[in-house]
């Protein structure tokens, strides 16, 4: 619960306090974050960073994501995995922190005389609030039968990073969450040449047992993630507190 609010902290921030921390840092701060920067950067390429269970490497990456938000116009927003994350609440979250209202209608069309029923989902955002009397125009709609690819879109076309913390906590139950992230890294990867200045990416934050495990869902993953340790921030928290 400490852990949560301290993340619920972090988000919201301000960018020059984010700059004030990433300047009190010793050398080896500064260096990774140099990596982590330089990852962001790299269009087409997803973005996995390990280290122990702690609030620092979240902290770490949210540092330098404002840092990117500013120079480069880029967007972000962040997702917590816990137990009891499906793949339907992953994907309602989602929704939620883009600012878009989701629901699913049936569809039944007729197809060489075979009726086919299919849910389709939309997904749609207004600029303004609705009332009583005005409805605000809908402004962005995304319509499509998986929530994952719709997802994509929103993703590359508002140049947003989408952070994914805590994947550790992926329950059993949620396997199939998992192999779907894997998925959505390795299309992200695939289909990033298709846009103008992508640098929308999906950025993973984990133990070191979640790479491993990323990889296994989708074989062929490998060549689209790169892993990055945080293994000196704990060493470094260490020593400032023995000074």
């Amino acid at each position: 619960m400490k852990q949560n609010d301290e993340r619920s902290k972090l988000e919201t921030m301000h960018e020059l306090d984010f700059s004030g921390y990433v300047s009190r840092h010793d050398v080896g701060q500064k260096a990774l974050n140099k990596t982590l920067r330089r990852a962001f950067l790299q269009q087409g390429q997803q973005v996995l960073v390990i280290g122990s269970a702690s609030v620092e490497k979240t902290r770490t990456v949210l540092c330098n994501l404002h840092q990117l938000e500013r120079t480069y116009a880029t967007h972000f927003v962040r997702i917590g995995i816990t137990k009891s994350t499906t793949v339907e609440r992953f994907i309602a979250a989602a929704s939620i922190q883009l600012g878009f209202a989701r629901s699913t209608r049936t569809m039944t069309t007729l197809v060489a005389g075979q009726k086919l029923i299919a849910n389709v989902q939309q997904w749609s955002s207004s600029a303004g609030t609705e009332s009583k009397v005005v409805t605000e125009p809908v402004t962005e709609r995304y319509v499509g039968t998986d929530d994952f690819k719709i997802l994509e879109e929103i993703l590359f076309n508002r140049n947003t990073i989408l952070v994914i913390d805590d994947i550790e906590n992926l329950s059993a139950d949620a396997q199939g969450l998992q192999a779907k992230l894997a998925e959505l890294a390795k299309s992200m990867s695939n289909n990033a040449v298709d846009y103008e200045d992508p640098y929308a990416k999906l950025v993973f934050i984990g133990t070191v047992t979640t790479a491993a495990e990323l990889r296994q869902a989708v074989q062929s993953l490998q060549a689209a993630l790169i892993p990055i340790t945080t293994l000196c921030i704990s060493v470094s928290n260490q020593l400032d507190q023995q000074s």
